[in-house]
């Protein structure tokens, strides 16, 4: 996902091309989110999942929800543990924008050892 590759590559130009955010929102404010979510890190691969009903059913209706669920090392666990994102999805302008927030503890129905195998 392209939203995903711009923060791992630190390409704020491309995040800024595909995000969406609501139209008061200043360039300035959209880099401090951008930068916070760099800060904290993030899986450098990630799978795609739709996400559950349970999380989907909190936005808006046209939304296309997503959790993009990796694993990656942090300061205090042994090994690498799972997180996650949820990501939505919808057309702004005629194009596909997607807004996202940063990877904390997968849900239940993502949870899982590391490393992280498709399961198809």
């Amino acid at each position: 996902m392209q939203w995903h590759r711009a923060l791992v590559a630190n390409d704020f130009p491309a995040f800024v091309q595909i995000a969406f955010h609501t139209p008061k929102v200043s360039e300035e404010m959209i880099k401090v989110g951008f930068d916070g979510m760099r800060s904290i890190g993030m899986p450098q691969e990630v799978l795609i999942a739709k996400a559950p009903e349970k999380i989907s059913s909190l936005g808006p209706a046209g939304l296309r929800v997503y959790m993009l669920v990796g694993c990656m090392k942090l300061p205090e666990a042994d090994g690498e543990v799972r997180l996650a994102s949820a990501v939505w999805a919808r057309i702004a302008n005629g194009k596909w924008k997607v807004g996202g927030s940063s990877f904390g503890t997968a849900p239940p129905e993502f949870s899982g050892a590391c490393p992280l195998k498709p399961s198809r």
